[in-house]
């Protein structure tokens, strides 16, 4: 069985316009503090979000924050993903490979089995040590390359 990894912020949820870096978290906070409605800055990454869900894999978030807890988010979101995992749950972070072997062991799948997307390069390369194909989200194009790079790499000898 595949599964498919992902990021949540700046993977799965852009802003609109406003680049930020850093704690994702706070930035949320700072939203709702200064009035602004969470959707008016951020957006869902629809094409993506489209392309992986028509995959027949196992499809999940592994985040290092919060912000998909909003219930603006829960609503949107939850039915592409059937899970998601935090750095507080695995006990890691995402840039230590221990957190991609953890995570392995808790989705009973080998780690040549999954993929992993990340804004961060670091992440990333953790996810390759670990033995995951990784790849660095730079643009729903490439993103949507790599995922079918690693899809059909085997998935037809699975079917």
């Amino acid at each position: 069985m595949k599964i498919l990894i992902s990021d949540f912020v700046h993977v799965i949820l852009l802003s609109r316009g406003t680049l930020y870096t850093g704690d994702a978290d706070k930035f949320q906070a700072d939203i709702h503090e200064q009035g602004s409605t969470f959707w008016a800055l951020n957006q869902l990454n629809q094409p993506l979000l489209t392309f992986i869900q028509e995959l027949l894999c196992k499809k999940v978030i592994f985040t290092t924050g919060t912000t998909h807890q909003a219930p603006e988010v829960v609503a949107d979101v939850a039915h592409y993903f059937e899970a998601v995992y935090t750095t507080t749950q695995i006990g890691y972070s995402k840039s230590d490979p221990k957190s991609f072997k953890k995570l392995c062991l808790e989705l009973e799948c080998p780690p040549h089995d999954c993929f992993f997307i990340d804004d961060q390069f670091e992440n990333v390369r953790a996810a390759q040590v670990a033995g995951l194909t990784a790849t660095q989200y730079t643009t729903v194009t490439a993103a949507q390359s790599a995922i079918m790079q690693w899809y059909q790499s085997d998935t037809i000898n699975q079917l």
